[in-house]
């Protein structure tokens, strides 16, 4: 992979992106939906950082809650949809 770019951006946190959208929200008049993807959950699972509690937590402490919120979470791997469908009413998008 090309590392010419390495370390010259930062990574947006979730809290970051949901600010960026509420201005935008704002400005626009319109609502901004999210999308967020779990990525390779087994993995940090095992590592002892689960996603999706702290995921569910950052976005209902946003206000984004119920199936009408404009969130969709995705994820290729059906073990977290089924934990976070326990955790949230948030819409949940299995990616295949």
């Amino acid at each position: 992979a090309n590392t010419a770019f390495d370390g010259q951006e930062t990574v947006p946190t979730l809290a970051e992106v949901i600010a960026l959208v509420r201005r935008k929200e704002a400005e626009t008049g319109r609502t901004i939906g999210l999308y967020p993807e779990t990525k390779h959950p087994t993995y940090f699972q095992g590592i002892g950082l689960p996603l999706e509690a702290p995921l569910v937590k950052v976005l209902h402490e946003a206000g984004y809650r119920g199936a009408g919120a404009p969130v969709f979470i995705q994820s290729f791997e059906t073990g977290n949809l089924k934990e976070l469908n326990g955790l949230t009413d948030l819409r949940l998008i299995q990616l295949v």
